[in-house]
Order: C-alpha cells, then sequence, then structure tokens
C-alpha cells in the first residue's frame, strides 16, 4: 500500500495462493497454516518485487484470460481485458465466417503468449487458426499455451514478421478474418 499499488491485499493473496500452489479459498481457510509455511521467504521476495511494480503476472509467471490459465513472461504483454473484445467480436463474427466457409481461417499476427489464437481455439469448432510472432521464443510461449490449453492441434505457429511469411507459408490459402492487437 505505501508504494502506490492499487490492490496490495488482493497481489498479496494472488501472491501467496502461487507460491504455495493452492487457490485463495484454500489459502483464505487455512490462513494460519500458510503464514507459518517455508514459503515465507519466498513470498517476501515475490511482495519486494511488487512493491518495486513489477506486474503479477510476471512475477507468478501466469495470467487468468477468459478464464484458460496462460503462461506468461516479460518477453510478451500480459493480456488485458480489452483484448477479450477482440475474441468477443470474432465469436460475434463467426456466425458468418460459417455460412461463408465450414472452416473458417483465423490469423493472429503478433499472437504473443496466444490468448486470443488459443481463446478461439478452445471456443471455436472447426476453426483453423495460424498465430505468428516475431521471435522463436515469444512463438514457444504460445505454442505453450496450446498445448496447456488442449487446442495446440488446431493452431499453426510461424516465426514471421507481420504478414511477410504468412505470403509464403500460406501460398494457396486464404483467411477469414486478420487479428492483430499490437502494444
Amino acid at each position: 500500500r505505501h508504494t502506490g499499488i492499487e490492490s496490495p491485499r488482493l497481489d498479496a493473496a494472488v501472491l501467496l495462493a502461487h507460491i504455495m500452489n493452492a487457490d485463495r479459498v484454500t489459502l483464505h481457510r487455512d490462513a494460519a497454516g500458510a503464514l507459518e509455511s517455508d514459503c515465507r521467504e519466498r513470498f517476501q521476495q515475490a511482495i519486494a518485487r511488487r512493491a518495486r511494480h513489477e506486474p503479477v503476472a510476471y512475477i507468478t509467471g501466469m495470467k487468468e484470460f477468459r478464464s484458460l490459465p496462460f503462461k506468461i513472461s516479460p518477453y510478451v504483454l500480459i493480456p488485458r481485458p480489452e483484448t477479450e473484445t477482440m475474441v468477443d467480436t470474432v465469436m460475434n463474427l463467426y456466425g458468418e465466417l460459417r455460412r461463408e466457409n465450414d472452416c473458417p481461417r483465423i490469423a493472429d499476427v503478433g499472437t504473443g503468449s496466444g490468448v486470443i489464437a488459443v481463446s478461439l481455439a478452445r471456443e471455436i469448432d472447426g476453426i483453423r487458426v495460424t498465430a505468428s510472432d516475431c521471435t522463436v521464443r515469444i512463438v514457444e510461449l504460445a505454442r505453450t499455451n496450446a498445448r496447456l490449453n488442449g487446442v495446440d492441434h488446431k493452431i499453426c505457429f510461424l516465426v514471421a514478421d507481420k504478414l511477410t511469411s504468412f505470403v509464403i507459408h500460406e501460398q494457396s490459402e486464404h483467411f477469414d478474418c486478420i487479428l492483430s492487437n499490437p502494444p
């Protein structure tokens, strides 16, 4: 609170739950045991990082998006609630795309952690997603998140800068929708 963190209690609870590998409900139920655990030093280190205004998602390495878990690293942006608007828009368009194409093709350019590609692959049956980003490290993180959420078989991952490699890789394909959510 003294360092200007807007939600100090919530952030502390999330960090402690992560360190103890417990959900917040269990944490509150067994709060006395939590404080006595050997996790105290790691918790204090996490609190110190948060006090320096490091985002909770970078400290825990995880972020929930549309009720799905995603691994996060400092190499990608943390998904924001506004990103859900993009997913909602495609979901609303899906009925129209489905009428035009039995297997809609979506491109997610600059996929980052893969939240858009993975969310769409989870929520829309029969969709094919191509997700790209500019480095192997970022694409591997997105691929990990696809595996974590059981949709890696529905997404083609490319290391590509913008749309340049799409033209080469997807020569005979077209996309029904091209998405990008750059910083």
